[in-house]
């Protein structure tokens, strides 16, 4: 196997081996030296050593580090030579022209998560580990949006295998770092999309641009909350984002108090002109009514607030009151509703049969609520499968026959959508099941289910039937 030698780090083994029967061959990058907004396009190089018995899911993520100046940020790749096939002799030397360093090492739970894959099977979600064959090399291409919520900086890149709907990873590794840029200039506001524009003026030094936050909340559940902040002059002060929740009675029964984005890019080194979004857990009461909701910037110390200017004219205040929020109880359709990634809840289905000869359309109806404001046109999919996983039917089409995208859904709408499934004549006798989501064309990345603790725990629902000849 082929050796290298990263400057500042021990010398990695190549390939690197996530188990006893994978491989990480190497890595191709189109530039791991970033300006947002854009995005890092990577292929993994994986090998099945032999068979592979359980199936895992691929994750990119990257974590923040202080790396000093002793480390460049431009560590691309190595590509290994079989990339384009397998070779039953195993993976080829890879020469000095062409090869780029590879950082191999244990990933740290030191840093912060900034950005991290939801997971899915290799290869665009087509290709699941238990059908590598022992000797075949699988290109596995990744695409993460950098946004310009990214802070600048240098962030270590990881890799990890894990079970599917699991955050617990199996195998992982860094395999090297992304340089994120700030850029020459900053971002306008007019070129932002702010759902709830506002222009709050924090002593002529920081002003709130507006907020995006949903307008229905669960009760026990969170809301998520994105303030968008602009620096109009410079300031050496490290402030803290306070945050309250309010019951009707104006009473405040949630509040925090932290730095922005966990510390890691204080308002200090805010540049001037420059836009920031911060996201914010917003927990929601046990009981239903409306939650008022309100922001502040706060020194560390003291706890002393900045005065803030909430619109044009008003006086001066400690607090900037945002939209409140309602907290309702979620209507049931048929049995407990099925949450699709905070956005949208399958509240219910209908099948107007469970028996199907091959040729018959069967008609299923699906009951869904938006939960929040959505920018994504995604695609519902609605799949006929053998016990073998193999596809005998399907449909992949926008709701309600591709007439109204989920970008133009309300909050707290309810669709109902029909979709028709014919069975293949080809169709063999035996066990079929139905599954269903949501997914974004451009990425074929389906939504993820949610559970109680929202925690990610399968990406699609299952409906039993039978194929009846």
């Amino acid at each position: 196997d082929a050796q290298t030698l990263l400057p500042c780090s021990p010398a990695p083994s190549l390939p690197c081996s996530f188990g006893r029967n994978i491989r990480l061959l190497g890595y191709e990058a189109d530039s791991l030296t970033i300006e947002p907004p854009s995005h890092l396009r990577l292929t993994l190089f994986w090998q099945a050593v032999d068979k592979v018995e359980a199936n895992y899911h691929a994750r990119l993520r990257l974590v923040s580090e202080d790396l000093g100046d002793s480390r460049s940020p431009e560590l691309v790749r190595v590509v290994p030579a079989t990339a384009s096939g397998s070779s039953p002799e195993g993976p080829q030397q890879v020469g000095d022209s062409d090869r780029r360093p590879i950082l191999l090492t244990e990933p740290s739970d030191a840093g912060h998560v900034w950005l991290e894959e939801e997971g899915r099977h290799p290869v665009n979600g087509y290709y699941p580990t238990v059908a590598w064959r022992p000797g075949e090399v699988v290109p596995d291409f990744h695409e993460l949006a950098i946004t310009r919520a990214l802070p600048p900086g240098t962030y270590k890149l990881e890799v990890g295998l894990f079970p599917p709907f699991s955050q617990d990873r199996v195998f992982a590794a860094q395999i090297g770092y992304v340089h994120i840029l700030e850029g020459e200039g900053w971002q306008s506001p007019q070129d932002l999309t702010i759902p709830y524009p506002l222009r709050a003026g924090f002593a002529g030094e920081l002003i709130l641009l507006g907020y995006d936050r949903p307008s229905l909340g669960r009760p026990d559940g969170q809301a998520p909350l994105t303030l968008y902040w602009q620096r109009l002059r410079e300031g050496k002060v490290d402030y803290d984002i306070a945050l309250q929740l309010l019951d009707e009675d104006g009473e405040v029964f949630w509040q925090e108090d932290a730095p922005p984005l966990f510390g890691e890019y204080p308002t200090s080194r805010w540049g001037v002109g420059q836009i920031v979004q911060t996201s914010h857990d917003l927990i929601m009461p046990s009981t239903v009514g409306e939650v008022g909701l309100r922001v502040g910037l706060s020194l560390p110390d003291s706890g002393e607030m900045l005065p803030v200017r909430s619109r044009w004219l008003a006086s001066l205040s400690e607090w900037c009151p945002l939209r409140p929020i309602q907290v309702q109880s979620v209507p049931l359709a048929d049995g407990p509703a099925i949450n699709f990634d905070n956005r949208i809840l399958l509240l219910g289905y209908d099948l107007d049969r469970r028996q199907l000869r091959p040729g018959e359309t069967l008609q299923l109806s699906l009951t869904w609520q938006c939960l929040r404001r959505m920018d994504e046109d995604y695609t519902v999919f609605v799949h006929i499968l053998d016990e073998e996983q193999r596809i005998w039917g399907q449909e992949d089409i926008g709701p309600v026959h591709g007439t109204y995208p989920t970008s133009q859904w309300k909050e707290g709408e309810i669709i109902e959508d029909v979709h028709s499934v014919r069975l293949s004549y080809e169709a063999p006798p035996g066990e079929y099941r139905i599954e269903a989501g949501l997914y974004l064309l451009a990425t074929m990345a389906r939504l993820p289910v949610l559970d109680e603790e929202m925690r990610p725990i399968d990406d699609k629902i299952i409906i039993e039937m039978t194929n009846d000849q």
